[in-house]
């Protein structure tokens, strides 16, 4: 018994530490998980990266640099040397060109931003501190000083040469990573987009002249006449942002409190969670702060809906990004008597919001337009251009023609409404036939227009339609429409609607019938009834 019991109190035990094992390794994961940053360098147009072009030029350099020095001294002629020597001459100074242009065209009006935001980051200061740069070339120019004959004072400085450059190397690439990681984020939080923009184009600028400076006056070989041009030294900045923040390092921690304080040092979860109480016009003012908020402004569980009917109607209270129906983006007449007085909408949305949907147009998935008044198409055409994965279209109600679906044959579409849009004929319905959708319900109903042709381009669709609405479109024939449901093998007669007017057309016991009532202004059997 004793025995027993001894093996069951060591089973016990073995289980409990198995459990808080894993206790601890999912307490561990899910800190991970929880503090995984959000990667909005994806999100940061290239026009506004002030660091990717002229870093990959300068990594190139530097691997020429370290690729031409790797030769040993004693195996070089006189000519050979030179030649070495004067490349990494050339090469060091476009370096250190670009330290300074850098220093000058971004550091410095990242610390006059913060300065004036009283944000003190200690990073800032750190930046080009430290620089080897001026080291090499003091090298370069040793070696290329020693007289022919002077070999081993030649070989010693080589040899620190080779050093140097391969420790340069070794700092370099993890020095360009930090400014791409924490100085283009800074920037992106204090600098809007013009001003990012503007800033690239002078450094970009910059690097092209002093490149051309460094080829034309930095030789080797003329060293006493070149030396004295001051102006590829390090300009004299003033330290006052420095200063103070050293300063504030050994004054009172108020400093700490008001940048507790600050909201941009709000974890991203918090402001996507602020954000989704915006309007889209107070999200698309956002996205214009800064690269930042812009990152934040577009993430997909915004954008997956675009109820623009109700925008347009000024209505945005109504919309709930990740709670959204279409019962919800339903317009009826009354509906839109009802907020006629509330709305304060205007042609100068649909303007802002055209030039905002490249950033969100591949998140969308669900576009409701029915009832718009103010839809054009042009307008449509740029949103289906734009929205290339949406699914779910509704552009019933609306004053649109073939002209805004010229797009259509580049979307993948499970559910299409154009009840209403008397405007569409044949030419619609062919493009849509040449899409890649998987179309599942289709509603047509009012589209007077449409002839047998159109019912013809369906046959692509037979597979997967299980709704379709012919209700109102006269001019089909009941045999065409008995060739199509034929087959439509998952198409139930309860959800087929074709015009009374056809009088031989399929199952004409069990479908729906017509359900066009809206005889307002349109062509439909019930009016003649």
């Amino acid at each position: 018994m004793s025995f027993c019991f001894i093996f069951d109190v060591l089973y016990m035990i073995f289980f409990m530490f198995n459990i808080i094992v894993f206790l601890f390794c999912y307490r561990i994961k899910m800190v991970e998980v929880l503090n995984s940053p959000v990667d909005f360098r994806s999100h940061i147009p290239d026009e506004v990266d002030v660091y990717t072009d002229p870093h990959a030029r300068m990594k190139e350099l530097v691997a020429s640099a370290a690729e031409s020095i790797q030769m040993e001294l004693i195996n070089l002629n006189f000519q050979e040397r030179e030649a070495i020597l004067q490349n990494v001459y050339a090469i060091m100074w476009e370096l250190k060109t670009h330290e300074i242009i850098e220093n000058v065209y971004i550091m410095n009006k990242l610390k006059e931003r913060l300065a004036a935001l009283q944000i003190y980051n200690q990073l800032v200061c750190n930046c080009h501190e430290d620089s080897t740069v001026l080291q090499i070339i003091d090298l370069v120019e040793r070696i290329h000083g020693c007289s022919s004959g002077d070999l081993m004072a030649a070989t010693l400085y080589w040899n620190r040469l080779q050093n140097a450059i391969s420790e340069f190397l070794e700092e370099f690439l993890p020095h360009m990573e930090e400014e791409e990681n924490t100085f283009l984020p800074l920037l992106c939080k204090y600098f809007d987009y013009d001003e990012l923009k503007e800033i690239k184009e002078t450094v970009l600028i910059q690097h092209q002249v002093w490149k051309l400076r460094v080829q034309q006056e930095k030789n080797v070989y003329n060293l006493k006449e070149n030396l004295q041009v001051e102006e590829f030294k390090q300009p004299k900045k003033s330290s006052s942002y420095c200063e103070k923040l050293k300063d504030l390092a050994v004054a009172k921690p108020q400093q700490d409190d008001y940048e507790k304080a600050s909201f941009n040092l709000l974890p991203d979860e918090i402001i996507l969670q602020i954000f989704g109480f915006l309007s889209p016009q107070e999200l698309m003012s956002a996205s214009q702060v800064c690269c930042w908020w812009r990152g934040l402004a577009v993430q997909p569980q915004f954008w997956r809906c675009l109820p623009l009917n109700l925008w347009e109607q000024g209505r945005y209270h109504s919309w709930k990004p990740e709670e959204f129906y279409p019962e919800d983006a339903c317009v009826t007449s009354c509906q839109q008597d009802d907020y006629e007085m509330e709305c304060d909408f205007s042609t100068i949305f649909y303007e802002k919001f055209e030039r905002f949907l490249p950033l969100i147009g591949h998140h969308v998935r669900y576009i409701y337009l029915s009832g718009s008044k103010m839809i054009t198409n042009h307008f449509l055409n740029n949103i289906l251009q734009a929205c290339e994965e949406v699914s779910y279209l509704d552009v019933s109600y609306t004053n649109v023609s073939d002209y805004g679906f010229q797009k259509l044959c580049d979307l993948k579409l499970t559910h299409l409404n154009l009840a209403g849009t008397n405007g569409i004929t044949d030419s619609t319905i062919a493009n849509l036939s040449k899409s890649d959708s998987e179309l599942t319900y289709l509603n047509v109903s009012g589209c007077s227009q449409l002839t047998d042709t159109a019912v013809m381009k369906l046959y692509n669709f037979t597979d997967s339609l299980t709704f379709l609405d012919l209700s109102g479109c006269f001019r089909l024939t009941g045999s065409v429409m008995n060739a199509l449901t034929a087959q439509c093998f998952n198409l139930i007669p309860e959800n087929l609607y074709y015009c009374n007017m056809i009088q031989d057309g399929p199952y004409p016991l069990e479908c729906n019938g017509c359900d066009n009532t809206d005889t307002n202004a349109r062509i439909c059997c019930l009016k003649y009834a």
